[in-house]
């Protein structure tokens, strides 16, 4: 059996000294390949990539033509990245080389699942007692896989709201072509959910992968904030339509 490839997707615009900073971190991880996103900045940020991706083989850039916004540009990353699978980081994060370890690691036992993504600690608050009963099929102390299916879709759905750490496998989103960027504000959302109603869950127990300033307000020392009103509530119902356009119901039973 082949190793699956590993991306490590890192998307970018106006952030010099964050990325200069972090650059150590993503460049020792462990990933087949680093592909850089830059998303048409204007300060030094091409200058740093540009010399950090000069004679590298296994680093790749990609400069959008314009700012193509984070959703547009996330997107276009997923349909430019050749690899089996894409892991996306913020700028801001600090992955550990445990991160990359850990992933394959759960892939050895489980190939081609369909996401890998951080919920430290598991279970969290949108898990439901009696289905991870009977649809976790492999629980250890550094993570739980989830059958394809509604419930793998529906941890997905929440588990991915923020990026850091998020790995799809490529070929379990069928779907890609049928949804549009207007289907709420997290386009990564859409793809989990279609990759782990596919081909399954693993959600990741470890919290020594690194920093992810992004996944909550409180490691910076910021106040969080809930998103409510007509958008949040629009983007849910977007959420629901698009479950309800592309998955059967598959017999879960509370």
């Amino acid at each position: 059996m082949n190793t699956p490839q590993i991306c490590m997707a890192i998307l970018t615009y106006n952030r010099h000294d964050t990325l200069a900073e972090n650059m150590p971190s993503f460049m020792t991880a462990g990933a087949d390949k680093v592909l850089f996103v830059d998303n048409h900045s204007t300060d030094n940020t091409p200058d740093l990539l540009a010399k950090v991706t000069d004679g590298r083989s296994d680093i790749q850039l990609i400069r959008n033509r314009m700012n193509l916004g984070y959703s547009r540009s996330f997107v276009k990353t997923f349909i430019d990245v050749s690899a089996d699978y894409v892991l996306y980081l913020s700028d801001e994060d600090c992955p550990t080389p445990q991160m990359v370890e850990t992933y394959r690691g759960v892939l050895n036992n489980h190939p081609r699942l369909g996401v890998i993504a951080r919920a430290t600690p598991y279970p969290k608050a949108w898990s439901i007692a009696a289905l991870d009963e009977s649809e976790i099929i492999e629980s250890t102390d550094d993570y739980v896989v989830i059958r394809p299916g509604l419930y793998a879709a529906h941890l997905a759905s929440y588990q991915s709201t923020y990026v850091g750490g998020l790995m799809l496998n490529c070929s379990a989103v069928a779907n890609f072509a049928k949804f549009s960027l207007e289907q709420g504000s997290y386009p990564q959302k859409m793809l989990a959910i279609d990759a782990a109603y596919n081909a399954g869950l693993a959600l990741i127990k470890r919290d020594d992968h690194g920093k992810f300033p992004k996944t909550h307000a409180s490691t910076k020392q910021e106040t969080m904030t809930s998103r409510q009103g007509d958008w949040c509530i629009a983007e849910w119902v977007e959420t629901a339509r698009f479950f309800d356009n592309f998955y059967p119901d598959n017999g879960l039973v509370l």
